[in-house]
């Protein structure tokens, strides 16, 4: 019987971004909004404050520079901020809570807004093992903290990491020093060198350095960074220090001004569809009789090597939602362009700023928001190919063959397997070939919202398409229905701008009426909520370049989505799979002798199995007989006469 794998259709991995698009107040309006002026001195002075906070609270930074305090001071000095992802997969790792604890933890994570010391105390087990717990992740980064700065190997990183997770659960902070300072015996005052890297971290801004050891070293050097009138623009915290950039004191004051930015939430939705053949990566050829033990190691997600491993395209770790912003906002950064905080990002699970415009001052077209949307999804597209060709690089698959019969204890990412070569005169060759899964991604744009600043400082209001004209009536100061008209129209263009084309063809509008809102003087548009799609428009869709995606998906069902279809991608990324290929020599390798030799032994084998299978057949022909046979008697009679001969004769031992 035929066994089918039924096809079932796959949640993808969603990683979103907003794009924003920035209408300023014009200058005679200004006044209406934000009356107050405020002098170049305190304006210095209070940014240099602000963004100096802003600065210190960016996750990335936080990552690099946190891991000196515990190791100085002990405990009473940690900072309690940590990554809840690698807290949770140190605390799996040490048999803390099972795998589906840490599936559990970690969507809830990403499902709400409270602290990452709250998530984890969730757990009974984490919160009665918590601080030695906290010990080894905290030391893991600090390892890490020593192979970002190229003080330590990856291996010294790995052997390690294995040493801290041997530390015992009933353990404490000196165990877990005792255990890296034995791991790198070898390496004298390591350990303070790797400290004193990290007090002194600097990070770069164009060709400046700023000190994010602590707080008091950011202010420190942006205040001197002020005295050359450069000041970090705004827009921190809006993904990574790597999009940070300098503006100018003139530049400044024009962003402290009132601003209506539109922001719109775009999706990468991205589906496994299939699986291909990679390249062979290890042969091994076995002569007739010979065995080998077979060793695959593949790669991990744990620790040290996760954000090289994670892809947006299979996974929604933050390392690889992080990676994929950087990726995207590179051309924005190598053209100076501005960004603001995302009112997105501020929800439990921060959504990247990938794309930025301006109408200008005086409300021109000159930047339209459908540019910004093009650029974005170009931009996009070739971030996530380029990522799935960064992270497909260190996806290896190692296979070691040893003709041995001793295996050494192998490690957590080692699967051990011996093959036999059963044959008698050809050789039986391997091909192991690395599995790679082919990925369709789906950039679509689902809502859109508005935010109204009166300055840089002001955190904004946040409000939806509809309630727009309610909202900057209180926010302007109850101006006349015509100034509020002017600039509803510029917020609704913008965002049905940043649908700037749908590829399904689906007729659908990304913002439409509102037919709930009834308000003669200004008509309310709101974004459509009936913006869902099954896969099965996929495969309808009129679209050459949609058709031509999908066709590479054969019949594998694809993925439901949200929003207007902007763009589609195939990818191709490699997985930790492995295919293995048997093929036997054409040649037996026998000259005539030894090839009669082995008929013969295969002739003789014959006919003593056929010799068997007759005296099978008569045995059950006399037990046959003895079984109707009328009395006891005579049963053994013909046993003795017919049975025990046929048992008792001398027979060939081959089967």
């Amino acid at each position: 019987m035929e066994t089918k794998i039924t096809k079932i259709q796959v949640a993808p991995a969603v990683v979103d971004g907003v794009i924003q698009y920035q209408i300023p107040i014009q200058e005679n309006a200004r006044k209406k909004v934000h009356p107050r002026s405020i002098s170049d001195g305190d304006l210095i002075s209070k940014w240099v404050d602000y963004s100096s906070e802003r600065l210190w609270n960016i996750p990335s930074v936080k990552s690099i520079q946190r891991f000196g305090y515990l190791y100085q001071q002990g405990t009473a000095e940690a900072d309690m901020v940590f990554d809840v992802e690698k807290f949770i997969s140190i605390a799996k790792q040490l048999l803390v809570i099972t795998a589906r604890d840490a599936d559990v933890l970690t969507e809830t994570w990403h499902g709400t807004k409270e602290k990452s010391l709250d998530i984890v105390s969730r757990n009974y087990s984490i919160l009665t093992n918590f601080w030695i717990i906290y010990y080894i992740y905290y030391y893991t980064g600090f390892l890490q903290g020593g192979a970002f700065y190229g003080l330590l190997s990856e291996k010294e990183v790995s052997d390690s990491t294995a040493a801290l997770l041997q530390v015992p659960l009933s353990g404490s902070l000196q165990d877990v020093r005792s255990a890296i300072v034995a791991a790198l015996s070898n390496r004298t005052n390591i350990l303070q060198t790797i400290q004193m890297k990290i007090e002194t971290q600097n990070i770069p801004v164009e060709k400046e350095f700023i000190n994010v050891y602590s707080l008091v070293t950011i202010n420190r050097d942006l205040t001197e960074l002020a005295k050359r009138d450069k000041f970090i623009a705004p827009n921190i915290g809006g993904g990574s220090w790597d999009s940070l950039k300098f503006i100018t004191l003139a530049e400044l004051r024009d962003a402290n001004s009132p601003e209506i930015v539109v922001e719109g939430l775009m999706s990468i939705s991205s589906v496994p569809i299939g699986l291909a053949l990679g390249t062979v990566i290890k042969t091994h050829s076995l002569f007739p009789g010979e065995k080998a033990i077979v060793t695959i190691e593949t790669y991990t997600k744990e620790v040290t090597t996760y954000s090289l491993t994670s892809s947006v395209l299979d996974s929604s770790s933050r390392e690889a939602e992080e990676s994929l912003g950087n990726e995207i906002n590179h051309s924005a950064v190598y053209n100076n362009e501005e960004s603001r905080t995302s009112s997105y990002s501020i929800s439990a699970e921060g959504k990247a700023n990938w794309g930025w415009g301006s109408a200008g001052v005086n409300g021109s077209t000159s930047g339209s928001a459908s540019n910004v949307a093009k650029r974005t999804v170009s931009s996009a597209d070739k971030a996530v190919s380029n990522q799935a060709a960064k992270v497909s690089a260190n996806r290896t698959v190692k296979v070691d063959t040893t003709s041995t019969q001793s295996v050494e204890t192998s490690n957590r990412q080692s699967v051990v397997r011996t093959i036999e070569n059963i044959n008698v005169s050809a050789p039986l060759n391997f091909f192991f070939r690395q599995l790679t899964q082919l990925i369709v991604s789906l950039t679509t744009v689902r809502d859109a919202q508005v935010v109204m600043r009166t300055s840089i400082f002001d955190n904004g209001r946040l409000c939806r398409l509809e309630e727009f004209p309610d909202v900057f009536r209180d926010f302007a100061g109850n101006p006349d229905d015509e100034y509020v008209k002017k600039y509803y129209v510029l917020v609704i263009a913008a965002a049905r701008s940043f649908a700037y084309r749908d590829l399904l063809d689906s007729q659908r509008e990304f913002v439409i009426p509102d037919p709930e809102v009834v308000d003669q003087a200004i008509p309310r548009y709101k974004v459509n909520d009936e913006l869902r799609f099954s896969s099965t428009a996929l495969w309808q869709a009129r679209n050459a370049d949609v058709k031509l995606k999908v066709k590479e998906a054969a019949e594998q069902p694809l993925c439901d989505f949200d929003g207007i279809l902007l763009s589609i991608a195939n990818n191709t990324m490699k997985t930790e799979g492995i295919y293995v290929e048997c093929q036997l020599a054409p040649a037996d390798g026998l000259d005539a002798y030894s090839a009669a030799l082995q008929l013969e032994t295969t002739r003789e084998k014959a006919t003593a199995n056929d010799m068997a299978a007759a005296r099978g057949r008569q045995l059950t022909l006399a037990a046959d007989l003895v079984v109707a046979a009328g009395t006891p008697e005579e049963k053994v009679q013909l046993f003795e006469r017919l049975i025990l001969p046929l048992w008792t004769a001398p027979k060939d031992s081959s089967v």
